[in-house]
């Protein structure tokens, strides 16, 4: 009886709880304030007619979100360039902080000015073994050539029937100064004038010397290579070398060359590409570079821009059981955002 009562007490506390909730109802929020210490905040103001017990004002906070303060406004597409075929397009800032670039310009892949239908295929030429079919125009300017021509080798056909049939024999014993085996094809079917009455195969012998590896040496700075020594456990003597050397390459890692990564430049209107320099910060000037420059295409290869980024900040504190840092938007739009943080789950 003492649990069933006490069940009953903690529904109606529940339900008291629940239904007290309700009772706080708030506006919308207004609008989110300045970015500080990376964090912005908005005000909530309770609707009339709530419980009087609720506060008279509730503030939400969030993260920043980087490069949503730009807001551009776009020009006209420019006329296709010949000699590039891309067209370009200016973005002049509408809204945005100090941060934000007065002036972007983007560039995107001229449309097919110049639109043509598709010929058949010719019968396969024995002389050069192509193909060729015509284009004929059917859309475009004067500029645009009225017909243009297609070529491509012949493909083989997969119906074609062997005019040589061979038998197989055995694989011979492998041939140890060599290391190869044989083994002989002879004529079953086929014109004995236009086919080979015997053929003969060959290939390696599966591995007749076998070796324990041994362990790799630690990696030459002047040939950045290491070496391994193997010993014999299986073969013949006459043929297989007691010792065998193996080497390869040091791996990037094992050379310990660390670098801090610098900033991403302005997008270079000349060869439409940006640069970043990673200078030495921990390494072996004998084995490690100084410097090593990085470019990449300020657009993607479909005109649209590319995403560039800052340096990763740190993690913010804990809140709702995620931990949260970001980076500075350079360059990209909506899509480049959700990339720009990132979250993991508490510790």
């Amino acid at each position: 009886m003492k649990t069933l009562s006490t069940l009953v007490v903690l529904v109606v506390v529940l339900a008291a709880a629940t239904s007290a909730s309700r009772k706080c109802k708030y506006n919308r929020q207004d609008k989110w304030s300045e970015c500080e210490n990376g964090k912005q905040t908005a005000t909530k103001i309770i609707k009339e007619g709530s419980d009087k017990t609720c506060p008279q004002k509730k503030v939400k906070t969030r993260i920043c979100v980087a490069g949503e303060k730009c807001k551009y406004e776009k020009n006209d597409w420019s006329e296709c360039n010949e000699a590039t075929s891309l067209q370009t397009r200016t973005m002049n800032l509408k809204t945005g902080s100090e941060r934000c670039a007065p002036v972007k310009t983007i560039k995107r892949k001229c449309k097919k000015a110049c639109k043509y239908q598709k010929g058949n295929w010719s019968e396969c030429d024995p002389a050069t073994k192509k193909m060729t079919r015509t284009l004929t125009l059917i859309q475009g300017s004067d500029q645009c050539p009225p017909n243009k021509t297609r070529l491509r080798r012949c493909r083989k056909g997969k119906s074609r029937k062997k005019e040589c049939k061979y038998e197989f024999a055995d694989w011979q014993q492998c041939d140890l100064r060599t290391n190869t085996m044989t083994r002989t094809m002879n004529l079953v079917q086929g014109d004995p004038e236009k086919c080979a009455p015997t053929k003969e195969l060959k290939r390696k012998c599966r591995k007749p010397c076998k070796f324990r590896k041994g362990g790799w040496s630690a990696c030459d700075p002047t040939t950045h290579l290491m070496t391994r020594m193997d010993t014999l456990i299986k073969g013949d003597n006459m043929f297989c070398s007691k010792k065998r050397q193996i080497t390869k390459k040091c791996k990037k890692g094992k050379r310990k060359c660390q670098y801090d990564i610098g900033e991403w430049s302005e997008c270079d209107t000349s060869t439409n590409k940006r640069t970043r320099v990673k200078k030495l910060k921990k390494g072996d000037l004998n084995v490690c570079k100084p410097e090593i420059a990085m470019t990449k295409s300020c657009s993607r290869p479909n005109g649209k821009e590319r995403c560039f980024f800052g340096k990763w900040g740190e993690y913010l504190p804990c809140m709702n059981g995620v931990m949260t840092k970001a980076r500075e938007l350079i360059q990209g739009g909506t899509e480049c955002e959700r990339k720009a943080v990132k979250t993991k789950a508490c510790s």
